[in-house]
């Protein structure tokens, strides 16, 4: 009995790779958790759609006047261009559905990322027709909202063509941005595991702004997720060079493989070259910020407290020089750098500063991190401004602007 079968690959340490179910004339709906050599065996004679994590691909849109799709594909990559942290030519695009407003969905994932999911996905004996993210099987209506929660995240459904990825605790200000950028939603509703409660800041924010909230027990999100993938997904990242393949175009790379061996041990050596060389230099970088602390505190006796002492030292000078005028710069990367410093994981990519202005570009590790990261800042006084939020390997990259006062 032809059927679909819908694969989820599992994200995070669990011991299963995915999750499946087939969907089938008459047949019973059971979900299954395996590996995908199980799953394989069980996708004989059905089409097989995979749902791929919503962490690892970016859902966007994008307003552009032509129609035609190879001009699409050319163009779409330039019009995100300042959008995103990594080279267009690293990313892989896909298109999906032009709304009423004139808006198309656009999907972004990197090459990596796709050549990775589609090697393990070969490996294993599955020939997926379809690869979509799984925030976009979320169930969503005209007027209403669909919440997934789950272990540390939730999935955020409010139109057909978008969703996003937030991290629990549920970020009030986002879901506020969400609110303020569309219509407001007649009711709310959140699938949660039989027995689990709301979230408590959901809960309060549809009181707040007086939206029915519809809680869904949902034990096997998988049985959510696929319905409305039966009659078409609203977007496939298998377009351009990643269009369905049979497995005899598979066999033109196997030849490589004792080559890509050999790069991965060369690769693992010079990792572990890397490691060592962190470490040394990481003890020597604190052996060097005692050496500056005891420095400043030397050159002023009188400081009570020293958490950036190379920046406390240069709005000493700067104090000095003018006779008491601090510079706008020097002050807000003051009150910016403690909290930075001691941000676990903080990667920092890049910073700029232009009229009253700080933009600082930086990795951390996942969206918690980041709304955290925000919400200290906000605290000292500083109003904080997130410029994207993009789920790269493993972590997310991201730009903050950051203004002294009211924006």
């Amino acid at each position: 009995m032809a059927g679909t079968l819908h694969l989820r690959l599992l994200s995070g340490n669990r011991p299963a790779e995915a999750a499946w179910c087939v969907r089938a004339p008459d047949a019973p709906l059971q979900v299954v958790k395996g590996t995908l050599s199980e799953a394989a065996a069980a996708s004989v004679g059905h089409r097989v759609v995979v749902l791929v994590p919503a962490a690892d691909v970016l859902l966007t849109q994008v307003t552009l006047p032509t129609r035609q799709r190879q001009r699409l594909l050319k163009a779409v990559p330039y019009a995100l261009e300042e959008q995103l942290a990594e080279e267009v030519e690293s990313l892989h695009f896909a298109l999906g559905r032009r709304d009423a407003a004139g808006r198309i969905a656009v999907a972004v994932v990197t090459r990596s990322r796709m050549d990775a999911w589609l090697e393990r996905l070969w490996g294993a004996g599955l020939q997926p027709s379809v690869l979509i993210p799984d925030s976009l099987g979320v169930p969503v209506e005209p007027g209403q909202w669909s919440l997934l929660v789950e272990e540390e995240t939730a999935i955020l459904r409010c139109t057909p063509d978008e969703a996003h990825l937030l991290p629990l605790p549920l970020p009030a200000p986002l879901l506020a941005e969400r609110l303020a950028a569309g219509e407001a939603p007649a009711h709310v509703n959140v699938y949660t595991a039989t027995g689990a409660e709301p979230p408590e800041e959901l809960v309060r924010f549809c009181s707040e702004h007086h939206l029915e909230l519809k809680s869904i027990a949902c034990n096997n999100p998988l049985e959510m997720l696929t319905p409305g993938l039966e009659h078409g997904p609203a977007l496939n990242l298998l377009q351009g060079e990643y269009a369905r393949t049979e497995k005899k175009e598979q066999a033109s790379w196997r030849p490589w493989l004792p080559a890509a061996a050999l790069f991965a041990a060369v690769a693992l050596l010079q990792t572990g070259m890397l490691a060592a060389d962190h470490h040394r230099l990481s003890r020597e970088a604190g052996q060097l910020a005692e050496a500056i602390d005891d420095t400043y505190r030397r050159a002023f006796p009188e400081a009570t407290r020293v958490v950036a002492a190379q920046i406390q030292m240069e709005r000493q000078l700067t104090l000095l020089r003018s006779g008491g005028a601090q510079d706008r710069f020097t002050t807000l990367l003051a009150d910016t750098a403690p909290v930075l410093h001691r941000t676990p994981g903080l990667e920092l990519r890049g910073m700029r500063y232009g009229e009253g202005t700080l933009e600082i570009d930086l990795r951390l590790a996942d969206l918690r991190a980041l709304d955290t990261l925000k919400q200290e800042l906000a605290s000292t006084g500083l109003t904080i401004e997130i410029q994207g939020a993009n789920a790269r390997n493993g972590g997310v990259e991201s730009r903050l602007i950051i203004r002294r006062g009211s924006a």
